[in-house]
């Protein structure tokens, strides 16, 4: 990965994350890149350079890019 696009990444853990079906998932890490999510993983270890958020995020489908929410706004997490 190039440095400018490293710097454009962010990898935030969560204690909730609800996908864009419904799931209810515990503990973990959602990767985001350009304020896009570019994937999400269960949190099995610490990981260098990773955010921790209390709390819940949840997806959402936009027109086929996944965005993630916050708090009720998608602003905290660009």
């Amino acid at each position: 990965m190039k440095q400018n696009e490293e710097t454009r990444c962010r990898r935030i853990a969560c204690g909730e994350l609800i996908t864009p079906q419904g799931e209810h998932l515990t503990r973990y890490v959602v990767e985001l890149s350009d304020g896009k999510v570019a994937t999400y993983y269960p949190l099995k270890s610490e990981q260098p350079r990773t955010e921790w958020w209390s709390g819940t995020i949840s997806l959402r489908d936009e027109g086929g890019n996944i965005r993630a929410y916050y708090k009720g706004e998608t602003n905290h997490l660009k």
